[in-house]
């Protein structure tokens, strides 16, 4: 800065110490020039984004002036995290993602090495995927047991010399995973009711645990405060490392009703959820934990109509049994078109209706909105299928005997099918559902998935056949063994279902496989002892 009468100048500013570095005459007056200084020292450990304010007093009577000086940026401390509660069903396998908090987009980031440990007696780690911020990067490394059983290390470099040149990694999510390690939870073991066990980093020095930004010359490591460097030089800061744990989920630990997993059972959340869930389970997926909350009626089946009504029961002040078993009360469901704008569904039980889980396969029959009386409707429809939920959420149930349960308005001709039906009573206990099937002829040979998956001892398969034709059904595990035949015989043309009692067997992923003439269809399902 140039000062006209060549006297000294205060110069002030809101971050760090000001240094006057050289001073030239230029004319009457002299330029200043002046430099901010810090010790980083007092920013390890912390963030800070802000701009600079520089103050100017002219010791000859004039004004102070104040411009800004533009933003500093100092990262003094990131941090490496894992979910602190990771579920896991034994057998099974779940990702535990790693985070990484760079306070925002303030830091561009060179490269990592992340180093952990874990019970190698329950748990093995089966793969290593990046995270979409660092999936263009050019050095991906996986180095199992790097101390031995039980250990992993992770190194990524974003852009290496003599390579073609990548984007920058400047803005890094906190929420979204760095990358995600899948942990499988020994099947073996006789875990205590609720088991916890730590995935933690290797706390033996910086050569495990390090990031860089994209220059190479600044460093963050787990000890980087011990001896924080001057800002003229370059060197290290504070990289926080949280560990996560693994927690092992069995039928002790889990919060019956509890589906939106909040801690508070039974409320109208979780109606809304499992209703969604059981129209769209693609749309509203549970994981095995919500699966499991799910038998509220403690039938053994998970995410039913009638835990929904059994819910249902809870939360409008009934008096719900301990435990609901199926019902011997028969539920015939059918439907019928007198009227060529309008399909009729409808049902006869000899027992109070609660509600109704119904698919409707109308592959040549464009179908509108279903309509009901006495009855709440909803419904999807999807590659010409139509998932219909009828149901109360008052408690409202329809008397035994003929009832329509809803209409769907129809335009055009074709085959239209009843896929799947499930019925429930008023207290939550699902019928002996029937579908009459009478003058209803397949289109198309078709193999539906198994209901429920994942499922726990059985499960249904329904399949349909537009001919007659010599039909196996055979069930394989995951190293193609077979398991069992369902089905082994010459079938007419219809619909069919077949129930597997899959006692005795394994938990584990199997396969079923439908032979019908020269059509082949295999679908993968999930039992859960």
């Amino acid at each position: 800065m140039y000062d006209p009468d060549a006297d000294p100048l205060t110069v002030t500013s809101t971050v760090g110490t000001v240094i006057l570095v050289n001073s030239t005459p230029e004319g009457d007056g002299m330029i200043y020039t002046y430099a901010i200084d810090f010790d980083m020292e007092n920013f390890c450990g912390t963030c800070l984004t802000e701009n600079v304010i520089v103050t100017v007093d002219d010791d000859n009577n004039h004004d102070p002036i104040s411009f800004d000086a533009g933003p500093l940026t100092i990262v003094g401390d990131i941090a490496a995290s894992m979910v602190d509660s990771l579920y896991i069903w034994p057998g099974l396998e779940e990702w535990m993602p790693v985070y990484l908090d760079a306070c925002g987009d303030c830091f561009c980031l060179g490269g990592f090495v992340f180093s952990f440990e874990y019970d190698a007696s329950i748990l093995s780690i089966t793969d290593v995927v990046a995270g979409a911020a660092i999936a263009g990067g050019e050095y991906w490394n996986v180095n199992y047991d790097v101390d031995g059983p039980g250990t992993i290390s992770i190194t990524f470099i974003n852009d290496l010399d003599n390579q073609t040149p990548v984007d920058d990694i400047c803005v890094i999510d906190p929420d979204d995973p760095l990358f995600e390690m899948k942990f499988l939870l020994d099947a073996g073991y006789d875990y205590p009711t609720n088991f916890c066990t730590p995935v933690c980093f290797i706390d033996e020095g910086y050569q495990y645990n390090n990031v860089s930004d994209k220059d190479g010359y600044h460093i963050w490591m787990p000890d980087g405060c011990d001896d924080a460097p001057d800002s003229v030089q370059y060197g290290t800061m504070q990289l926080t490392l949280d560990c996560g744990n693994i927690k092992v989920l069995n039928e002790h630990n889990i919060v019956l009703g509890d589906l939106n997993l909040n801690g508070f059972p039974y409320e109208v959340g979780d109606i809304v959820l499992l209703a969604n869930h059981l129209i769209d389970p693609v749309l509203f997926p549970f994981n095995l934990r919500q699966m499991f909350a799910s038998d509220v009626n403690g039938d053994d089946l998970q995410a039913t109509i009638g835990d929904l009504i059994y819910m249902i029961v809870v939360i409008t002040g009934g008096n719900p049994a301990a435990k609901v078993v199926p019902s011997d009360a028969l539920a015939v469901v059918s439907t019928r078109r007198d009227n060529p704008d309008e399909i009729e569904v409808s049902v006869v039980t000899d027992a109070s209706l609660g509600g109704a889980l119904i698919k409707l396969h109308h592959p040549d029959i464009e179908l509108g909105a279903p309509v009901a009386e006495g009855v709440d409707i909803k419904y999807t429809d999807d590659n010409d299928i139509m998932t219909v939920l009828a149901y109360s959420p008052d408690g409202t149930t329809l008397a035994s005997g003929n009832n329509v349960l809803f209409t769907v308005p129809a335009d055009g001709e074709g085959a239209l099918s009843i896929e799947e039906a499930s019925l429930s009573d008023n207290r939550g206990a699902l019928l002996d559902a029937r579908i009459d099937r009478a003058d209803v002829i397949p289109i198309d040979f078709s193999l539906n998935q198994n209901y429920p998956n994942p499922f726990n001892a059985s499960t249904t398969i329904n399949y349909q056949l537009p001919r007659s034709a010599d039909v196996t059904i055979e069930i394989f595990d995951l190293l193609g063994r077979r398991v069992t035949t369902l089905v082994n015989e010459q079938l007419l043309a219809g619909s069919y279902h077949v129930i597997w009692h899959a006692d005795n067997i394994s938990s584990g992923i199997y396969f079923y496989k439908l032979r019908a003439g020269d059509y082949i269809e295999t679908r993968k399902m999930l039992l859960v002892n």
